[in-house]
């Protein structure tokens, strides 16, 4: 049902609207949760395939969900670029990271802890 709704809205809206997008999130994440982490991340990058598009520059939840498709997938290195991508554009809610089951796989990483170390103070900063 979701991939009909996706096919209805990228065209009547475009693949880079925002409920396209969302949509597609839900799709791709769908996928994760059934194994199927290839075909999860190739249906993310055909929205990244698009960065240059003003609507994306400064969008975090594609990378973000990329993260969690990663990480389930125990490809950690990934999983914690793709987080990188993310806070590089916007995303800053440490407690969030922390709390997300999809991430859980990444939480005895050195790496990952330095993350969400580094983004605690930027994000108390924000406020």
């Amino acid at each position: 049902m979701a991939r009909k709704t996706l096919e209805v809205q990228i065209r009547t809206q475009g693949l880079l609207h925002t409920d396209s997008i969302d949509t597609r999130r839900q799709v791709a994440m769908a996928m994760a949760h059934s194994h199927r982490y290839d075909e999860a991340i190739d249906f993310f990058r055909e929205v990244l395939a698009k960065e240059n598009d003003p609507a994306l520059s400064n969008r975090w939840a594609i990378r973000y969900a990329l993260a969690c498709v990663a990480a389930a997938d125990n490809r950690s290195h990934d999983a914690l670029q793709y987080l990188h991508d993310a806070i590089d554009r916007g995303f800053n809610d440490a407690d969030f990271i922390m709390a997300d089951d999809d991430l859980k796989p990444l939480r005895d990483n050195s790496d990952f802890q330095k993350l969400v170390a580094q983004l605690r103070p930027a994000a108390a900063s924000a406020h």
